[in-house]
Order: C-alpha cells, then sequence, then structure tokens
C-alpha cells in the first residue's frame, strides 16, 4: 500500500523536483518505509511505499522490459503471482518480485486490456517515455483515491487532495453544486471534487493524456440483475461459502502480521471466523473499539466471540475528549469536507490495529451486496409503506403518499441525513442560490435520479445507488482516509470480484426472509458462528454524537457556525443561521455536525493557503 503522485509538463517545460518531494511528504502516513521517485525534464512521478510484499525488493517507480513504461501504483494485486509467471513463460524478466513491476509488464503486452485481468484494488499511473501519454487507473470498486488536476498543459496526480494542493497553480475555487451535495448527504460526489479545478479519476476506469488532450475510460460497472434460478437454499450457500473462502485466501498473504477487524457484528464476525479456520493453528490477531455508552457499545459480542474463536484480541474505549481531537485531525486527511462521526470511531479501530498488525480484512461492502441496511425493507415495499415501519427521523420526507414513478425522489430523501432541501433554501444566501442556478444544479441532481430510475425494481435501483455512491463517497474514502492515516492496509473480501457478481444477481428472497436482513449471510453464517451472533440485532459503527452534542460539544460548535469568519462565507443567510442554531436540538445534531465539518475543512483548505 503506498501514496503516489506526479506533475507532467505536456508544454515540455522542465518540473520542479522540489515540488513532487513536497507532494511526496504529505502522503509519508500512507508509505512510511520507503520512497522512489523518477524526474526526466517535463515528467516527474513518484511513490510512498508502505511495505506488504517484496519487502527487499519491491521499490518503485517500476519499468517495463523495454524501458517504454515507467509505473507508481497503490494498492495490491492478489493474482500478481500467476500473472507474473505467465508473463516469464512468455519471456519477461523480473528485477523485483512486487506486484508492480507485473502490472508495468503486463501493460507492455497487452496495453489497456490488462485492466481486465487485474484482481485487486489498485490506483495507478503509468507514463510512456515514447508516446508521452500519461494513463491513470482505478480498481472497479473505487476502493483506492486517485486525484488529478488538468491546467494549462500540466497534469498534477495524487492520492490525497492535500498532496495535490502542493502545487500552487491549482485554483481553490469551490464548486457550489459538490457543497450542496455535501449539505444534503455529508460526502462530496464521487465524479466531482470540492475544488472546481480537481477532478477524481472514475472506479471502474481511467483517464489518459496525451499531447495536452484528455480521455476517459470506462471498463467495469456493477449491475444489480437478479436471478430467479431454480436451485436450492444450500446451493446458493455453499456458492457464497466456495467464493468468500476463495476472497478470505487471496487476502491472506502478506509478508507482514495479519488481523481482521472484529465489531462483533455478523459481516466482521464471518470474517474472522472463517481467516481463523484457514490459519489453522496460528492465533489470528482481532481488534474492536466501543464506547461507554452502553447503547453504541459492543465490545460484549467481539470479547465473547473473540474467546470463543481463540483470536489474540484487543479493543479500546473511545472517549468523547480523544474522539473530538481525531475528528479534527481528519480533516486534513479527508482533503474534502466528510461528516460521517463514524470516522472517529474507524481511525480508533485501525490506529489499535497498528500496533500489532500493518494488514486487516473488514467486513465491508456486504451490506450494500447482500441487503443489510434497514432501509432496503422501506424500498422492497415501495410504493406502500408500512405503517410500522417509521421512517428514519433524519430524512428529507414528509407525510404524503407516494407513487411509484416517485422512487427516485422517494430514495433521495430515505438517504438525506444532513440538512435537508427546505433547510437548505432556508439557510442559503441569495449568493449561493444564485451559484447553484448559474451552475445549473437541477440537471445535476436529475442525473442522480435517473441512476434510481435504471431498474423497475426498487430493490435492485437502491442497492446498486448505494454501491456507486454511498459506499464509494462515503464507507470507501472513510476506511481509505483513517486506515491511511494510521499506515494500516484493509482488505474487503465481501468486495472479490466473484463475491460482487454472486451478490448483484441474488434475488430477493435471499436478502430478505421471515424478518432477516442478508438473510444469505445469515444462513452462511450458521456454518462458522455462534446463535449469539446470527441472531443479534445489528449494530451499525456509530458514535454517541447526539448525546455528546447536546451534553458539551454545542457551545464550541454554535460559537464557531456563527463567529463572523464563518458567516461571512457568503453560503449562509446570517441571520437565518444565527436563528437555526439558537433552536438547536437533538434531531439537529448531524445537520449541525455537517456544517461544522464544513467550517473546520474551509479553515484548513481555504483560509490556509500554505497548507
Amino acid at each position: 500500500m503506498c501514496g503516489i503522485a506526479g506533475v507532467i509538463n505536456f508544454n515540455h517545460q522542465p518540473t520542479q523536483p522540489q515540488l513532487l518531494a513536497s507532494m511526496l511528504n504529505v502522503l509519508k502516513h500512507r508509505g512510511p518505509d520507503q520512497d522512489g521517485t523518477y524526474h526526466q525534464g517535463h515528467v516527474s512521478i513518484g511513490m510512498r511505499r508502505l511495505k506488504i510484499i517484496a519487502l527487499d525488493n519491491g521499490a518503485q517507480p517500476c519499468f517495463s522490459n523495454d524501458g517504454r513504461y515507467v509505473l507508481v501504483f497503490n494498492g495490491e494485486i492478489y493474482n500478481y503471482r500467476s500473472l507474473r509467471n505467465e508473463l516469464m513463460a512468455q519471456g519477461f524478466l523480473f528485477d523485483t518480485d512486487s506486484d508492480a513491476e507485473v502490472i508495468v509488464n503486463l501493460y507492455q503486452r497487452d496495453g489497456e486490456s490488462f485492466y481486465q485481468q487485474l484482481d485487486g484494488m489498485f490506483a495507478l499511473a503509468i507514463f510512456d517515455r515514447i508516446n508521452e501519454t500519461l494513463y491513470l487507473a482505478r480498481d472497479p470498486v473505487g476502493k483506492k483515491p486517485l486525484f488529478y488536476a488538468f491546467h494549462n498543459d500540466t497534469v498534477s496526480f495524487s492520492s490525497e487532495l492535500n498532496s495535490l494542493l502542493k502545487n500552487p497553480t491549482i485554483s481553490r475555487r469551490i464548486d457550489p453544486v459538490a457543497l450542496d451535495y455535501y449539505l444534503r448527504f455529508r460526502v462530496v460526489p464521487s465524479d466531482r471534487c470540492i475544488f472546481q479545478g480537481v477532478s477524481k479519476v472514475p472506479a471502474g476506469g481511467g483517464v489518459s493524456f496525451k499531447h495536452g488532450k484528455k480521455s476517459k475510460h470506462h471498463y467495469w460497472s456493477v449491475d444489480y440483475q437478479p436471478v430467479e434460478e431454480d436451485k436450492p437454499l444450500e446451493q446458493w450457500v455453499d456458492e457464497i461459502d466456495e467464493c468468500l473462502n476463495q476472497a478470505i485466501s487471496k487476502r491472506m498473504t502478506a509478508e507482514v502480521p495479519i488481523g481482521t477487524m472484529l465489531s462483533g457484528g455478523l459481516d466482521s464476525s464471518l470474517i474472522t471466523a472463517m481467516a481463523c479456520k484457514q490459519q489453522g493453528h496460528r492465533k489470528l490477531k482481532t481488534f474492536a473499539v466501543g464506547f461507554n455508552e452502553s447503547a453504541f457499545n459492543e465490545l460484549d459480542y467481539s470479547q465473547r466471540l473473540a474467546k470463543d474463536l481463540g483470536t489474540d484480541h484487543h479493543d479500546h474505549i473511545i472517549t468523547q475528549h480523544e474522539a473530538f481531537d481525531v475528528a479534527h485531525s481528519l480533516v486534513g486527511n479527508f482533503g474534502e469536507p466528510f461528516a460521517f462521526p463514524s470516522s472517529m470511531a474507524s481511525y480508533f479501530m485501525y490506529h489499535l490495529a497498528r500496533k500489532h498488525v500493518t494488514v486487516v480484512l473488514g467486513g465491508d461492502g456486504a451490506d450494500e451486496l447482500f441487503g443489510g441496511y434497514a432501509r432496503y425493507s422501506l424500498v422492497a415495499n415501495f410504493p406502500h409503506l408500512p405503517f410500522e415501519n417509521r421512517l428514519p427521523r433524519k430524512v428529507d420526507l414528509f407525510n404524503k403518499t407516494w407513487q411509484v414513478d416517485s422512487f427516485p425522489d422517494f430514495y433521495q430523501a430515505l438517504l438525506t441525513d444532513g440538512a435537508g432541501s427546505q433547510l437548505r433554501q432556508l439557510l442559503y444566501s441569495k449568493q449561493m442560490t444564485l451559484q447553484l442556478a448559474g451552475e445549473n444544479r437541477v440537471v445535476q441532481v436529475s442525473r442522480y435520479k435517473d441512476e434510481l430510475a435504471l431498474h423497475a425494481d426498487p430493490l435492485s435501483a437502491a442497492m446498486q445507488y448505494d454501491f456507486n455512491h454511498w459506499m464509494q463517497e462515503a464507507q470507501l474514502v472513510k476506511i481509505d482516509i483513517a486506515s491511511m492515516a494510521n499506515s494500516l492496509e484493509v482488505r474487503a473480501p465481501f468486495l472479490d470480484k466473484l463475491v460482487v457478481g454472486l451478490g448483484s444477481r441474488l434475488p430477493a428472497r435471499l436478502k430478505f426472509h421471515a424478518g432477516k436482513e442478508k438473510y444469505l449471510l445469515h444462513c452462511l453464517a450458521k456454518r462458522y458462528l455462534p446463535d449469539y451472533i446470527i441472531n443479534r440485532k445489528k449494530q451499525e459503527l456509530a458514535v454517541p454524537l447526539e448525546k455528546w452534542m447536546v451534553l458539551s460539544m454545542k457551545k464550541r460548535i454554535s460559537e464557531t457556525l456563527t463567529s463572523e469568519q464563518a458567516l461571512s462565507r457568503g453560503y449562509f443567510n446570517p441571520n437565518r443561521m444565527r436563528q437555526f442554531i439558537r433552536e438547536f436540538d437533538g434531531s439537529h445534531s448531524y445537520t449541525l455536525w455537517t456544517m461544522y465539518m464544513l467550517e473546520k475543512w474551509h479553515q484548513q483548505f481555504v483560509d490556509n493557503q500554505e497548507l
């Protein structure tokens, strides 16, 4: 696992090695073990390395056998050994035992079609020294980030936005559409950046630059198409058992210590139990975090399961004070506004794990693939919403009768847990309202709604939308940033190609059955886990934000948001913002936190141009 960065001047002006050095220095937490650079006139690319495999000879950048291509790469390729053997049989020579050298030689042989052969998580950059072409790409699911800016015939790229911004030519002009999206959903959309001059390489795709022109490439996307195959339940369970075991086995390969996250929930417990079985007599290290607030604490379950599985278990109780400190420090790592409080818990989980291991396996992706969110039970019944299933109180919904064709509006409202549309309209200044109108926000929002209309089946539409937005914009960003802040690699077996392929074609009856979410996984869990884990109520990784906000954080947050500095941003009407904060109650906690995180981000990334 690494951090990568580079600057290429297609106008042939020489690059400044000190600029790349400063970009890489910001990425040191992603790769504390080693650095490497390539400088040639108008080209500078480099990386920071966290050693996982090829500990002694895995340095980057890597060159292809013919010397034409130079690569820097962040991630892990799980099938690199078989690909390496295949290339060696064809006469390719290797100087290292790394997966990076396999990638660059595969690119020499196959060009862009190399992408479909890679099994893993990655963000990479390849420079063609003959045709002077830069190629950037990300893995199908989007586990590893890659930002870039293209201006005046110069391309800059980096694994993190704060590193990219070391290039002083990159504009920090705010994208009002991205800001509006953030205030609603608490994250910035995957296809935009908070700064107008910066873009993101799309998941499952690539971007190439040649002679000052940019081309986009699309290689993979998930397609939720339930298949009603006439086979017994046990056969489905056998299939997911085999796929998940293969995924775990691939991800247990490393030359450094490996552990698993063990929250006590179904997903991480299942991964841990299956990994333990594969490990045999070797004791697996497991990790969990909890809170003094019992409603948010799962440690009783994780400790009990760790004892039953015989793992070497470690846990940590998170206090409000240290959580608040970490929330502020992570602002710089995220680079864009990000207001999921669970990032605090993730940070402490990974911080604990890094004291003992370098790689962990987690249960991420299971909810989006197998039907693990409570909202899916509402979606499955849409437009007939059960009276006893009260809608979450943080959403942008009112008492109304929904029509079948209004599902996109319904689901986007259901996902809204920042500031709802009416509140945003009330609080926005005239300047912000005009900016949004000028940027044609309606077209952007409509495009997202169109994605929710791709399937006649609302459940498939919702789960595919969550895979592409909720998971990629919130969950995977949180995992990458919180883990890399601790120099820890996180691997996600549920996001393996085969597991994703199986999950995306599951019929609804295997997602919900007899009141159980993730029914197929519950059936599989019976082979590996005790009843006290299988039958417990789902508990998402969360922090007691509402309690903290009401008891002790409100004063500091209120003072920050009503300061002259914050109110002068031009986003909100000052009088209405003051009134909103005066009338604060616990139900507004997530909205207030979203605005507070925006202001703290603004202070670091807009006010402080030295960052």
